[in-house]
């Protein structure tokens, strides 16, 4: 996660034409869980040492996850990348699966 992250920060139209609609595997800390409907956006840090602004959000079932996700734990994840969104400093991700 940390170095898709730098990617992004570094040079945001080269990580989204390397990333974009592509699924990759990867772990992360929990900074935020923000209920949305029936869905659970889950937005990740590489470690909780982590000094960049940008996080990746993934977005799972509430009815599957929301009992045993919490705050600060390490998950994996496979997910499909979506588009950086400038205004939150997140990057989306799509079809998200926890390990």
């Amino acid at each position: 996660l940390d170095s898709l992250l730098r990617e992004y920060q570094e040079d945001g139209t080269y990580a989204n034409d390397k990333y974009f609609n592509k699924y990759i595997e990867t772990s992360g800390y929990i900074t935020t869980i923000t209920e949305f409907g029936s869905l659970i956006n889950v937005d990740l840090e590489p470690s909780k040492d982590y000094t960049f602004s940008l996080n990746l959000r993934c977005d799972v079932d509430k009815d599957d996850y929301a009992s045993i996700l919490t705050i600060g734990q390490q998950i994996t994840v496979i997910t499909k990348i979506g588009e950086r969104d400038y205004h939150s400093n997140v990057i989306s991700s799509k079809d998200c699966t926890i390990r």
